[in-house]
């Protein structure tokens, strides 16, 4: 007659696996299940804190503001980059006059 043990030997082990890789996911779910009110009650008090604007108005300017900081961080890259290139041009001159 054959019993638990012959016919699932590893048992217990694999309950232990099994919880170790279930715990964060119930950790998350717990975390993601008691932040999620939380955000949408303050997404309730600002919509009705600013319940005169209009909701695309109020994406419209955070896109614009997003995109203006965008442009700027832009900008700022392409004036280091042009520094840059002056800044190795003056060198291979120097280079070029000195006769290296």
């Amino acid at each position: 007659m054959t019993d638990f043990n012959s016919i699932f030997p590893n048992f217990v082990n694999q309950c232990v696996q099994l919880k170790r890789f279930l715990m964060p996911v119930a950790f998350v779910m717990l975390a993601g299940g008691m932040i999620s009110p939380i955000i949408a009650r303050a997404q309730t008090i600002e919509w009705e804190r600013f319940a005169d604007q209009s909701p695309a108005r109020v994406i419209r300017a955070i896109s614009e503001r997003c995109a203006k900081a965008v442009g700027e961080a832009h900008n700022e890259i392409q004036e280091q980059i042009l520094e840059q290139r002056m800044t190795r041009r003056m060198l291979n001159r120097q280079a070029m006059s000195n006769g290296v």
